[in-house]
């Protein structure tokens, strides 16, 4: 199947059938779990996760870069009341560098709530009382993290959530959540550069594709007027760890990249 240049799961799902698309909760890739901001490359194969309480987000026209897929969650955010009348200047389309991305057929599975329940993992533990967040509705494919409450039960947030941004982020509160089947594998990159304006801009720009959650990024002089910036990362996919260090090297004025290994990988629910 053909996508524009930086296609995503949700683009796909939209492409199988609109209300695949409406309904898309989170996608699989080469059999791994991705965030649906996920970047397709050519040769994936995908199959999207769905289920009938689903609707289409806001931050969905933000995802997707295809002008079917925009088109298609204007139109339902409308039906929801979610979205006013037609924007100036929607029907003009951008021009889109195409390549083929090849699922070996296009699949879309329901998932619910007993179904997601049953995925979640907290600190490598399965069957643990949990709730998921109401104010960002974490879905597989999303990186997670849990936080306890004030009655000691255990709520599950996006890592992105905005309200949990507020919320108190002592130690003790915070624990390690993820998917069934993710491997959660923590690391550092060591990026040396030269000094030159916009940097740490250009390497973060080059990361975010990549789906992976930066936990801190740190920038000390090198020697001889050099750069070196250090990032902080977890992932579920050790390709991706790959990926990021290939993309960080192709970054105008980068020396060196050196990847050092933070934690052994952890096989979630192992």
């Amino acid at each position: 199947m053909e996508l524009p240049q930086g296609a995503t799961p949700l683009d796909f799902a939209y492409m199988i059938h609109s209300d695949v698309g409406h309904q898309c909760v989170g996608a699989k890739v080469n059999g791994h779990m991705v965030p649906l901001r996920y970047h397709l490359q050519s040769g994936d194969t995908a199959e999207i996760l769905t289920s009938r309480n689903q609707t289409p987000h806001m931050d969905w026209l933000d995802i997707v870069v295809s002008g079917r897929a925009r088109t298609r969650i204007r139109q339902k955010l409308r039906d929801l009341e979610k979205l006013p009348g037609a924007e100036p200047g929607e029907s003009r389309s951008t021009s889109t560098v195409p390549r083929v991305v090849k699922p070996l057929s296009p699949k879309a599975k329901p998932v619910d709530e007993e179904t997601r329940n049953r995925m979640i993992r907290v600190d490598g533990q399965k069957d643990m009382v949990v709730s998921f967040a109401k104010c960002c509705n974490p879905m597989p494919g999303d990186a997670l993290i849990g936080y306890i409450t004030k009655r000691q039960g255990i709520t599950i947030h996006r890592t992105d959530c905005r309200l949990l941004e507020k919320a108190d982020h002592s130690p003790e509160r915070i624990v390690a959540a993820t998917w069934e089947g993710d491997t959660l594998i923590e690391t550092t990159v060591n990026v040396t550069m030269g000094s030159r304006p916009n940097g740490l801009a250009d390497l973060t720009n080059a990361i975010r594709p990549m789906n992976v959650d930066i936990l801190r990024a740190e920038y000390k002089p090198g020697s001889a007027g050099e750069a070196v910036f250090e990032f902080h990362f977890q992932t579920t996919n050790r390709g991706r760890v790959e990926r990021v260090i290939r993309a960080l090297r192709l970054v105008t004025g980068v020396h060196r990249v050196e990847e050092t290994p933070v934690a052994t990988e952890m096989a979630v629910g192992k």
